[in-house]
């Protein structure tokens, strides 16, 4: 079984899976940010780190507000492990669980 799954895997040509992406430029003013004129963003487990801690700048937060936002699994299993792993009786954890309470 596992064989033939190698041999399979063999034949795929990969290199038609990898490009380049686009660069998107930057913008002159992030008032002028649409959904049109960025498209979809994926967000990275950082983006909610640092919202959560309200960190983040107000040209993320404002680009946050207008785009279509997608999630990836990946950082909530990131999240979740992270938060999973909190030890209820360290000191700095007592103000971190209530946070994340539904």
């Amino acid at each position: 079984m596992l064989s033939s799954l190698l041999k399979a895997l063999a034949r795929i040509d990969s290199a038609q899976y990898f490009t380049t992406l686009p660069y998107r430029g930057g913008f002159a003013d992030v008032a002028t940010v649409t959904p049109a004129s960025l498209g979809p963003v994926l967000l990275d487990t950082n983006v909610y780190i640092l919202s959560a801690q309200r960190k983040t700048p107000p040209e993320v937060d404002i680009i946050l507000e207008r785009c279509d936002l997608f999630h990836s699994s990946v950082c909530a299993a990131e999240l979740s492990i992270g938060i999973g792993g909190l030890v209820s009786t360290h000191p700095a954890t007592p103000s971190g669980p209530r946070r994340f309470r539904t």
